[in-house]
């Protein structure tokens, strides 16, 4: 019987314990996540479900982690 080895993906921002078991490279936890700006997350979101877009995406991805990680830090 194979069983399948999962490995937990860690929330970006540093010190933070919270892991999921999803398949993602990059992850932000719920907490971190409600703490970037509404506005990139939508257009985020938007982004990402157009393939012409998905250049896009990945700079507002980028941007997300920029401002989850200065809010945990006290910078946002």
């Amino acid at each position: 019987m194979m069983t399948k080895s999962f490995s937990r993906v860690r929330c970006l921002v540093p010190h933070c314990n919270r892991t999921t078991g999803e398949d993602f490279a990059e992850w932000i936890c719920t907490d971190h996540w409600r703490a970037t700006p509404k506005r990139l997350r939508k257009l985020w979101h938007r982004a990402k479900r157009r393939p012409e877009k998905k250049s896009f995406a990945s700079y507002l991805w980028l941007a997300l982690k920029i401002a989850a990680i200065e809010r945990a830090m006290g910078n946002g």
